[in-house]
């Protein structure tokens, strides 16, 4: 009985020495096929990215707004994955929800909101109609719909706290959410990407010559024409109508200006 048993300890040993003779090779030819295709894999990829970044612009874009999902111009803020209406309004696809709100520019020259007068959820809204209302004392921004849709949401953090409208006018300062009714159609009349960019750099530098041209506005920049906080404390009544001729009148108006 103990002779069977040495024997079966002798099979079971010797059976485990050929498999590990047999695997370790195998284990290491493995390790190196897969660290070869590991680097192929590594080599395709980094390639193929560069051709993509090369020649497809809208790949470009992409990465461009995982890098820097904010630019700045003087003081003033842009979201990279938004896109503009001439009417400073701004839009953020979502498949075929549309988030809107106030660019920078706006909220920088009407200053601290008080209040902002939201759309009653189902309301149907055209591209260039009044959409939204900000306000700060006796002025006030009516916001064009950048698109044509019918309102699914509004945000009641900002009708709470109007001020992130000032402070995060591309994230939590969000007003109201669409359900667009052509976007594919609409959206080719918007800004986006780098001549998105473009054209906010150009209206930071129009607001600021308009303001440099009003006599009693000059203290409201810094050197270099940087915006500076309380920009517009430095904007009387008649200039105040000027801007808002100059900015934000409707979306069609603006392109027809433009």
């Amino acid at each position: 009985m103990s002779r069977n048993r040495w024997l079966n300890r002798s099979v079971i040993l010797g059976t485990s020495l050929v498999v590990l003779l047999v695997c370790l090779p195998l284990f290491a030819v493995m390790t190196v096929v897969g660290r070869v295709i590991l680097l192929a894999l590594f080599v395709v990829t980094v390639a193929g990215g560069t051709l993509l970044f090369a020649f497809n612009s809208r790949f470009r874009e992409w990465v461009n707004v995982q890098i820097c999902p904010v630019i700045e111009h003087k003081g003033l803020r842009m979201g990279t994955d938004v896109a503009l209406d001439r009417g400073h309004a701004w839009a953020r696809l979502q498949t075929r929800r549309v988030l809107v709100g106030a660019d920078d520019l706006m909220q920088a020259a009407l200053g601290p909101i008080d209040t902002i007068e939201l759309p009653a959820r189902g309301a149907e809204v055209r591209r260039g109609e009044p959409l939204f209302v900000l306000r700060r004392g006796d002025r006030s921004v009516e916001v064009k719909a950048p698109l044509s849709g019918t309102v699914t949401a509004t945000n009641s953090r900002v009708r709470e706290r109007p001020g992130l409208v000032n402070e995060e006018p591309f994230g939590e300062g969000w007003a109201v959410m669409l359900r667009g009714r052509d976007v594919d159609a609409e959206t080719s009349r918007l800004l986006s990407g780098r001549k998105a960019q473009e054209w906010f750099r150009e209206e930071v530098d129009r607001l600021i010559a308009l303001i440099l041209a009003e006599p009693t506005s000059a203290p409201g920049l810094a050197d270099g024409g940087a915006i500076v906080d309380g920009l517009y404390q430095h904007v009387d009544g008649p200039a105040w109508r000027r801007l808002q001729e100059a900015f934000f009148t409707s979306s069609d108006e603006r392109g027809a200006q433009n």
